[in-house]
């Protein structure tokens, strides 16, 4: 991952991002961060946009990592 694209990611996304990651899913990133699964989700989408990259892969009953998110989880 280039340094421009870190320097345009808000912090807090990251941190979840790095969760979300770690633990497989919004919900298990949410309650380790004591925060909401739809906070997680809607940080997700603002580094999404800050990023103009996709970082999961999305289904009606699931979210996964692809491999740009784990690539950026792990810094």
């Amino acid at each position: 991952m280039s340094q421009s694209l870190l320097n345009r990611a808000p912090l807090l996304a990251l941190r979840y991002l790095e969760a979300v990651v770690r633990l497989g899913s919004f919900e298990a990133a949410a309650k380790e961060l004591n925060v909401s699964a739809s906070a997680i989700s809607q940080q997700m989408s603002k580094l999404e946009a800050a990023l103009n990259i996709n970082l999961f892969e999305r289904s009606p009953n699931r979210t996964n990592s692809n491999e740009r998110a784990v690539t950026l989880a792990k810094g």
